[in-house]
C-alpha cells in the first residue's frame, strides 16, 4: 500500500501497480515535485485569514507550490496566511492592500508588507527569513530610504536623502554646526566651551553667574556708565545713556521724552492743566480757589482772616480755644468745662485755697487773711481792736431797745470790740452783732442785753 512524503509525493509499495506505476511516477514528477520546485499559485483573500493544508494525494495542491501570490481583499487589516508545519521554502508576493503574515499555526511568522515580495523558510515550527546574510549585493536601482537604503548611488545624494548636511564631510578637528540639536552626550566641560552641567542652575554656578536673579554674569567694569542691550541675535551691546534712551524710545534727554498717555487727577481745591499728555507736554497744578478742607490742614474757608465756626467746625469748641466746652446756649459748666482758677472779675476768688477769713478789695484776687493782723481770731490773742469806716455795706434793721422803734443803720461809725471770748460789732456805740469763739455769727435784736459796753 502506498504512503506519502511531506510534499505529498506518493511512495509506492514494492510490487505495487505492476502495470500502472508509470502513471503514479508521472504525477509525482510532473505535478507534485514540479510544484514544490518551480510552481506558483494564487491565494485569494476575502477580508479574512486563510489556512492552507496538504492531503495524501500527489495531485495539484496550493500549499505545495514554491511561490505564493497573495491577491484579493484584506479589508483594511493585516491578515494571516497559515501554511502546513513542514520544512519548505516559500517566495511570498503580497499584492494586497495590507500586510500579510505568513506563519504556521503555532508560530509568529514573517510579515510581508503590501506590494512587496519576500523569500522565507518554513522550518516545520515557524516561518522565518530564508537568509540573514549576503557577502555582496548589487542592486539595479538604489535601495530606498524607506527600505533601509540611502535612495542614491552617490555619497552627496545619500547625505542629502538622509538629511546629514555638510557636517558629515567635515574634519573632526574643524566642525561647524549651523542647526539641529544634540542629545545623549556627556556635559561639555567649561574648559571645552561648555557649561559642565545639564541644568541651568548648575550651569550658572559653573560659569560664575552673580546672585542677582541668578541669571546675570559678572562683566568687566566699563570706563563709564553703560546700559546692556540684548540684541535679537542673542548678543549683548553696551550703550551710553543717550543711545540707551533712543533704543527704548525714551526721547533725547533724561528729563524729557514721549509717552503714549499720562493723565493726572487732583482734589477739588487744586486745578491741573495739560492733562492728559498723549505725546509730550507739561502737567501744571495750581490752586482752584476752592477752600482747603480742615482735614487736609486748611481752614475750610477762603477767608484770610477767619474760620467759620458755623460751617467749618464740628463738635464743641473747648474752653482752651475760646469756647465754653458746652453745647448749651445759657450756661457754661464750671465743673466739666472750666480748668484753672476763676478770676474775681468772673465771680471767682482768684485763689486755689480757702483758709480762715478772706480779704480783698473786690477787684483783685482774694487771699487768706492773716490772724492777729487782718482779723482777731475768736478765743485767741486779741491784740488791739481797730475801728474804721465801712463802705458799700448793707446792714439789717435792728431794734434799739425792747420797746423802741426800729432804725436803719448807715455805713459809718462802725467798730469792733472784744467782750470775753466774743467779738462785738458796734454801730455808733450800739451792739449790732456778735462773733463767738466757736465761729457762730449772731445778729443782736435787743441791744439792751449788752448795755453800752
Amino acid at each position: 500500500m502506498s504512503t506519502y512524503s511531506n510534499l505529498k509525493l506518493e511512495l509506492m509499495e514494492t510490487g505495487q501497480n505492476a502495470t500502472t506505476w508509470g502513471n503514479v511516477t508521472n504525477l509525482n514528477l510532473g505535478t507534485a515535485l514540479e510544484e514544490a520546485i518551480v510552481g506558483s499559485d494564487n491565494v485569494t483573500f476575502a477580508s479574512a485569514n486563510i489556512t492552507l493544508t496538504l492531503t495524501n494525494t500527489n495531485t495539484s495542491q496550493t500549499a505545495r507550490n514554491m511561490r505564493l501570490r497573495c491577491t484579493g481583499t484584506t479589508g483594511g487589516s493585516t491578515r494571516n496566511l497559515v501554511v502546513p508545519s513542514i520544512e519548505k521554502p516559500y517566495i511570498v508576493q503580497n499584492d494586497c492592500a495590507d500586510s500579510i503574515v505568513i506563519k504556521t499555526s503555532a508560530g509568529t511568522g514573517i510579515t510581508v508588507p503590501a506590494g512587496k515580495t519576500m523569500w522565507v523558510y518554513n522550518n516545520g515550527t515557524d516561518v522565518v527569513d530564508a537568509t540573514t546574510h549576503l557577502t555582496s549585493l548589487t542592486l539595479g536601482t538604489p535601495l530606498a530610504v524607506l527600505q533601509g537604503g540611502t535612495g542614491s548611488n552617490t555619497a552627496s545624494g545619500a547625505r542629502t536623502n538622509l538629511g546629514l548636511g555638510t557636517i558629515s564631510t567635515q574634519n573632526s578637528n574643524a566642525v561647524t554646526i549651523t542647526g539641529g540639536s544634540i542629545t545623549g552626550i556627556t556635559d561639555l566641560a567649561v574648559a571645552d566651551g561648555g557649561t559642565g552641567a545639564s541644568t541651568a542652575a548648575d550651569a550658572r554656578t559653573n560659569l560664575g553667574a552673580t546672585t542677582l536673579g541668578g541669571n546675570l554674569f559678572i562683566i568687566t567694569n566699563p570706563s563709564a556708565v553703560t546700559f546692556p542691550r540684548f540684541n535679537a541675535d542673542n548678543t549683548v551691546s553696551a550703550l551710553n545713556a543717550t543711545d540707551f534712551r533712543t533704543a527704548i524710545g525714551a526721547g533725547t534727554s533724561s528729563t524729557t521724552g514721549t509717552v503714549t498717555s499720562v493723565a493726572m487727577s487732583v482734589p477739588t481745591f487744586l486745578s491741573v492743566t495739560g492733562s492728559p499728555i498723549t505725546g509730550s507736554g507739561t502737567l501744571a497744578v495750581t490752586l482752584s480757589g476752592t477752600a482747603l478742607p480742615i482735614a487736609n490742614g486748611g481752614t475750610g474757608s477762603t477767608s484770610t482772616t477767619y474760620c467759620s465756626l458755623t460751617t467749618n467746625v464740628t463738635g464743641t469748641l473747648p474752653v482752651g480755644n475760646g469756647g465754653t466746652g458746652s453745647t448749651s446756649t445759657t450756661y457754661c459748666s464750671l465743673t466739666t468745662n472750666v480748668t484753672g482758677t476763676l478770676p474775681v472779675g468772673n465771680g471767682g476768688t482768684g485763689a486755689t485755697t480757702l483758709t480762715g477769713v478772706l480779704k480783698g478789695n473786690g477787684t483783685s484776687a482774694l487771699s487768706a487773711a492773716t490772724a492777729g493782723t487782718d482779723y482777731v481770731a475768736p478765743g485767741g490773742a486779741l491784740g488791739t481792736p481797730s475801728s474804721g469806716t465801712l463802705t458799700n455795706c448793707t446792714f439789717p434793721t435792728l431794734n434799739q431797745n425792747t420797746t423802741g422803734s426800729a432804725a436803719s443803720l448807715s455805713t459809718t461809725n462802725f467798730s469792733i470790740v472784744q467782750s470775753g471770748t466774743d467779738l462785738i460789732f458796734k454801730y455808733n456805740g450800739t451792739n449790732i452783732a456778735k462773733l463767738s469763739s466757736t465761729g457762730a455769727f449772731t445778729a443782736i435784736d435787743n441791744v439792751t442785753a449788752y448795755g453800752s459796753a
